[in-house]
């Protein structure tokens, strides 16, 4: 009896701050295996929310002279002063506030609606999960991916080339599409969701694969778009 409370203890051992935050980066499966025991998401999902909204005011900051290029090239009837005013509205207290508003949202319906397609996935691939463990392992990959969209618009600045965050070519998206923070990405959703639903790594790497083709997909329509228009 004491040694089965003993087990019982050691499986509900709570890690500490530092401990995660050391597993995050070298043994993500500790983390997995807490996941199985105590979903937790709202500190991650905070954490992307916060990022998200970095994110978006700095793109907003850094992108009102090419805007300001961009609206003129399109609207050719437009003047530059036209332009700068459209531009500065859009760049107002107001206007990012409503940008970060968005952000929140997006961030949330990124984790919430992700999760609940992925939660659907593994039980079409047979894996047997609850809904918040699978949103417990979103949370955490998504978190990667947050800071290589700080990293990309850094690289956009660094080199010059908005373009790539408002208008981006097809080896814009191939290149963020496999850059190193998104195979982070995939790496911790395939173990991590063999790991809660006790699935076969290739089924869990299947399950992310068809993810991460349909993101690409929705990645590329702007791409098209531009072309066509």
């Amino acid at each position: 009896m004491e040694l089965n409370n003993n087990v019982e203890a050691v499986e509900v051992k709570k890690l500490t701050i530092f401990e995660r935050l050391k597993y995050f980066f070298v043994n993500p499966n500790k983390l997995f295996e807490e996941y199985n025991i105590k979903p937790t998401w709202l500190v991650k999902t905070l954490i992307i929310v916060v990022v998200t909204i970095i994110a978006t005011i700095i793109t907003t900051k850094l992108t009102v002279g090419p805007q300001i290029d961009l609206l003129i090239q399109q609207s050719p009837d437009m003047s530059k002063e036209q332009a700068e005013a459209t531009v500065a509205f859009m760049s107002s207290p107001l206007i990012m506030g409503f940008a970060a508003g968005a952000a929140v949202l997006t961030a949330a319906i990124a984790v919430f609606l992700g999760s609940l397609i992925y939660y659907g996935l593994i039980a079409l691939f047979g894996g047997k999960t609850r809904y918040m463990k699978v949103v417990s392992v979103y949370s955490l990959a998504y978190i990667p991916y947050a800071f290589g969209s700080l990293i990309s618009i850094g690289f956009a600045y660094y080199t010059n080339n908005f373009d790539s965050l408002l208008q981006p070519k097809l080896m814009d998206v191939i290149f963020n599409r496999l850059d190193l923070f998104v195979i982070w990405q995939v790496l911790l959703l395939v173990f991590g969701f063999a790991k809660i639903a006790n699935i076969k790594l290739h089924k869990s790497a299947i399950i992310v694969a068809i993810m991460w083709i349909i993101g690409t997909g929705i990645a590329l329509i702007p791409v098209f778009t531009n072309r066509m228009f």
